[in-house]
């Protein structure tokens, strides 16, 4: 919101839930006709019903018309509607009249002037309303709300006044504990500087105290979305049942609506609003965030300059399109409107926050900084600000190494470890993208791995607590260092590669692309590239099939925006590579590319599917559910429970039975169910399911060739279980597999790479093979994490590049084991080989080879 906008919320909220006590105040005073009159009118404005209310006060004036408060109350639903120049007047004639409440009066007048571009009279107003608080004397607690939103409002340019609005709601709240409207103001407060963490529990005391309570209801919907939770949609619906009338509930359920990719209720909510008030800036430019999202210019321009007539001062507006726009994935975008808000208002903290953030996740660091720094200095309360900026002073201390189309950015260590490994694995995907995508996005592409969970949180949100791996803003794509995820063990090279397939589609799609698609394709990206990548399907998502607990195909993205339950967000990242491979398979890959070109030149799902792929989105709904009973046939009949609900499903009697026999020894028993199990339910990953319980019953059989087997199958559903390939490197090393077992550890390194042993062993394993290269490269490895025994491991990382004809380096690097260790033997020895050699003539192609 605009500096003097930003209050209006909060003060709409804190006037309007005013009203009905202030209405009681002025009754007790005035005949019964009269009183029955303004008890209705304050009914009907509680409601939202704001013509009734008007039209009840307009009759009670013409007979008391010095009534303050009632002209009080009529300009509460004069504002309501837009209606801001009567509105103005009525709240003129209270103060006139000196209203009982001239604090509140003066508060809802200054809103109107600062939402109509009149910010001098705004401030005076509020500045008024302060210094009569601190003339004393300011005891009820909805006179201290006003206060508290007048201090807000000036708190733009004074972060005491923030400070001092806090406690003025605390103190509100202890006045009237019973009352939920301080508690709501001071979480809508709490929330506008990006803290959900004390913010909900307001919102939810309030509500228990009055669960009808439209202020509160929609505070919890506004703090359900900033924690992506799955009750958002719900609370905005109750908060509109509540109080129809109300716009603001009208406009974020419909943003809601449209982040879930139903545009057309989305504007049914919009223009339900504009009937209501058809000059509300909130509406009118979710409205024109909704034309830019389908790539309308001329309509999003039009809604603004409207925008602009209603409101001039109102930067809220501009960063309305810029949050839309950076969900969309369309960070230039987003940078390019929070500029907007910033030179509409430069005192619009939030939006120089938001348009750090966005310069940040474009890569623009330095500029992202001087953003964040003026939002920071503005608003000391901004958690996003705050977090992010401590994050940037971190990372000023990460190494970066520039290589080819990508800059990778990592703590030193770490960095040391990973380049080695991620920048080719890095070119392998942009080459496999670029073929499949067809399009070459801006280089170079930066690569931040953060050591810390929470610090990938915060870089992609501004807050802890998000729940991914990585992220991809095109030119920039953030990563949990391997181990860092607290959830356990990941392939990080598995998601580098989906990462880095949304950086191609984001520069296809320009970001218009819904999630269920570009999660999808990134999804299949993962499965083409390595076997085990992208997961495979496992009973966990089968029974949630069974039980209808997957949305439909083409309403998916709201699973990926709200998850219904912990595992939803996992079982939407699993539906939708499913959705992506059944279009693969009946329509090809250009239909897929198709569909991204056709979101980005501005269709809708519900045009393009029928466009693209033949299929209206019943049609496609219909279509994605045969495809899960005909690929999964077998799986889904041995998971469902038998009919009536007893007994247990036939996948679950062989587990059960497989282990009851592995618990006795009887290790035949316990093979054949599973060897049934298995090929029932072959997705199920880990130790529990038919591939782990097969390994162990061969490893104690002995049969080391079926452990392997058995493990590979294990590893080949679950790209993540360390556990799987470091047992089947071992199974392969007894074998005497060599080139398994280095095949086996190189995979391990992809979920643990800080791991020395592991290092050790594979470089042992391509030393057996003479691949001296990589040898040097896992040395190397072993060297960067800090060796217990620094001498032998430098002595051997020498031993490697001597090996590969870098004399020059294994000099080096036995001079470091020799400082530590100056007498040992085996370095002196290399030392003066590698010396001579150096002062020697250059060898021939044949004696290199020789040598080698």
């Amino acid at each position: 919101m605009s500096a003097f906008r930003a209050a209006v919320g909060l003060l709409g909220a804190a006037v309007r839930v005013a009203a009905p006590a202030l209405a009681l105040a002025v009754c007790m005073a005035l005949p019964s006709p009269a009183r029955a009159d303004l008890e209705s009118a304050r009914v009907a404005l509680q409601a939202a019903r704001w013509a009734q209310a008007q039209t009840l006060l307009e009759a009670h004036l013409d007979t008391h018309p010095d009534d303050g408060g009632a002209w009080h109350l009529l300009g509460d639903s004069l504002a309501a509607r837009g209606r801001d120049a009567g509105a103005l007047a009525a709240y003129r004639r209270a103060l006139a009249l000196d209203a009982p409440r001239p604090l509140s009066t003066r508060v809802a007048a200054a809103a109107v002037e600062a939402r109509t571009g009149d910010t001098t009279a705004a401030e005076v107003g509020w500045s008024a309303v302060m210094n009569a608080w601190r003339g004393g004397g300011v005891e009820d607690p909805r006179e201290l709300m006003a206060v508290a939103a007048a201090a807000r409002a000036l708190g733009h340019g004074d972060p005491a006044l923030r400070r001092t609005a806090l406690r003025l709601y605390e103190e509100a709240m202890a006045r009237a504990p019973e009352d939920p409207a301080p508690r709501a103001a001071l979480g809508g407060l709490l929330l506008a500087s990006y803290n959900n963490a004390e913010a909900l529990p307001l919102f939810q005391e309030a509500l228990a105290l009055d669960p009808g309570d439209p202020v509160a209801l929609l505070g919890l919907a506004r703090s359900l979305h900033f924690d992506h939770g799955a009750g958002a949609v719900d609370a905005a619906r109750a908060a509109v049942a509540a109080a129809p009338g109300r716009v603001d509930s009208r406009v974020f359920l419909a943003r809601l609506l449209a982040e879930e990719q139903d545009p057309d209720a989305a504007r049914g909510e919009l223009e339900a609003a504009l009937a209501v008030n058809p000059r509300s800036p909130e509406a009118l430019s979710l409205l024109a965030a909704l034309a830019d999202g389908d790539g309308d210019d001329a309509a999003m321009h039009a809604l603004m300059d409207l925008v602009a007539l209603v409101a001039p001062r109102d930067a809220e507006a501009w960063v309305t399109l810029a949050e839309l726009a950076a969900d969309q994935r369309r960070y230039a975008d987003a940078v390019r409107y929070a500029t907007r808000a910033v030179d509409v208002d430069p005192r619009h903290w939030r939006a120089h926050a938001l348009l750090g953030m966005n310069r940040l996740r474009l890569g623009q660091v330095a500029a992202a900084r001087d953003s964040l720094e003026r939002a920071f200095r503005g608003d000391p309360f901004n958690v996003w600000a705050k977090n992010t900026l401590d994050l940037l002073d971190a990372m000023d201390d990460y190494a970066v190494v520039e290589r080819g189309r990508f800059v990778l950015t990592a703590r030193a260590d770490q960095a040391a470890v990973l380049a080695p490994h991620q920048l080719p694995l890095a070119e392998a995907a942009w080459d496999a993208h670029a073929r499949r995508y067809r399009v070459e996005p801006l280089r170079p592409v930066r690569i931040e791995v953060h050591p810390e969970h929470d610090d990938l949180s915060v870089r992609t949100l501004g807050v802890a607590g998000i729940d991914l791996l990585g992220v991809s803003f095109g030119p920039t794509v953030v990563l949990d260092a391997p181990m860092a995820n607290p959830s356990g063990p990941f392939n990080w090279g598995s998601v580098l590669w989906h990462e880095l397939g949304h950086t191609f589609q984001l520069a296809l799609s320009r970001g218009r692309a819904p999630r269920w698609l570009a999660e999808g394709m990134a999804v299949d990206d993962e499965h083409r590239a390595r076997v085990g990548w992208g997961q495979d399907v496992g009973p966990g998502f089968l029974q949630a099939y069974l039980d209808g607990r997957l949305a439909p195909a083409s309403r998916l993205n709201a699973s990926f925006l709200r998850p219904a339950s912990p595992e939803g967000l996992g079982h939407a990242y699993l539906q939708a590579g499913l959705v992506v491979a059944m279009i693969e398979r009946d329509h090809g890959d250009e239909a897929l590319r198709a569909l991204l070109v056709g979101y980005r030149d501005g269709a809708r799902t519900e045009t393009l599917l029928p466009a693209v792929l033949g299929l209206a989105p019943a049609e496609f709904d219909a279509a994605f559910d045969r495809y899960l009973r005909e690929r999964f046939a077998d799986a889904l009949a041995a998971l469902a429970v038998p009919a009536g609900g007893e007994g247990t499903s036939r996948y679950a009697g062989l587990l059960r039975t497989a282990r009851e026999a592995l618990e006795a020894g009887d290790l035949d028993a316990a093979e054949t169910p599973l060897l049934e199990a298995r090929t029932l339910v072959p997705g199920h990953a880990g130790p529990h399911g038919p591939h782990g319980l097969l390994a162990e019953v061969y490893r104690r059989r002995g049969d080391r060739a079926a452990e392997a087997a058995a493990l590979a199958a294990r590893a080949a559903v679950d790209a993540d279980d360390l556990d799987a390939v470091v047992a089947l490197a071992d199974a392969r090393a007894a074998l005497g597999d060599a080139a398994g077992e280095a095949d086996a550890l190189a995979r391990a390194l992809l979920i643990q790479p800080f791991d020395p042993a592991l290092h050790r062993r594979l470089a042992e394993a391509h030393e057996a093979r003479r691949d001296w290269a990589a040898a040097r490269r896992e040395r190397a490895a072993v060297v960067a994490l800090g060796p217990v025994d620094p001498v032998q491991a430098r002595y051997r990382l020498a031993v490697a590049a001597s090996r590969t004809g870098d004399d020059e380096g294994a000099r080096r690097e036995i001079l470091a084991a020799l400082e530590h260790a100056p007498l040992f033997e085996d370095g002196l020895e290399l030392l003066l080989t590698v010396r001579a050699r150096l002062a020697a003539p250059a060898a021939s192609p044949a004696e290199e080879r020789q040598r080698r």
